[in-house]
């Protein structure tokens, strides 16, 4: 075992303490593989993707949105998050900046779908592009912030480090997140000749812009 998983509680003894017990580790991973399951603007992004540029290509989008999403668990695990939180005017600027995102993500797939279908193919983001993508929208969401602050304090144990701890669990969703999305993605990538006709291809991209554009309204109208 690495001494990382091993953390003392002082105020009692001095014996090492495991983070992932059973007690903890069962219910942490049933909540998370749920919360994977509700459709958000991750889901919206990876079918997307999935169906335009296929897996391959959607794979840095996936690794972008998991790096916002365990920059903010370890926020949340280092206090830094509850001060932006905290703060009027950095809760602000986060909100204003997660709105610009989504609503630019809305109108890009409303812009998408009203395009011929061989110009919504001819475009492919690189692996860049597509990374960046996925970063930003986690990164700049608020929600998601709010979300790591309610959701890991509930599994820490008493007397653990809550930096390590909430960095192992924020780990462990990394994990569970990646392989619901890019079984999502090859899914949407297999079924991409039919995803890709101009009427479903519409349907799709006017859907994932309604969603966006919904979360961004949602957003601008969040509070702390």
């Amino acid at each position: 075992m690495k001494p990382a998983m091993w953390l003392c509680d002082r105020s009692v003894s001095c014996h090492p303490r495991l983070v992932l017990t059973p007690s903890v580790l069962w219910p942490f991973l049933l909540a998370t593989v749920l919360l994977s399951l509700v459709p958000g603007p991750a889901t919206a992004l990876v079918i997307r993707s999935g169906a335009t540029v296929g897996l391959l290509l959607t794979m840095p989008v996936i690794a972008g949105m998991e790096i916002g999403v365990y920059g903010w668990s370890l926020a949340a695990g280092a206090g830094i998050a509850g001060v932006v939180a905290a703060s009027p005017a950095a809760f602000t600027a986060l909100k204003v900046a997660g709105t610009l995102v989504l609503a630019h993500l809305g109108i890009q797939a409303w812009r998408s779908a009203a395009r011929a279908p061989h110009e919504v193919r001819a475009t492919k983001p690189g692996g860049w592009s597509g990374f960046a993508t996925g970063a930003v929208t986690n990164i700049a969401n608020p929600k998601l912030m709010v979300f790591c602050l309610a959701f890991f304090p509930q599994f820490l144990p008493v007397g653990v480090n809550p930096f390590i701890a909430t960095a192992v669990l924020g780990a462990i969703t990394v994990v569970v997140d990646i392989a619901y999305y890019a079984l999502l993605a090859a899914l949407a990538t297999w079924a991409r000749g039919v995803l890709t006709r101009p009427k479903v291809r519409t349907a799709m991209d006017r859907t994932a812009g309604t969603v966006f554009l919904a979360l961004a309204a949602r957003t601008a109208t969040l509070t702390r």
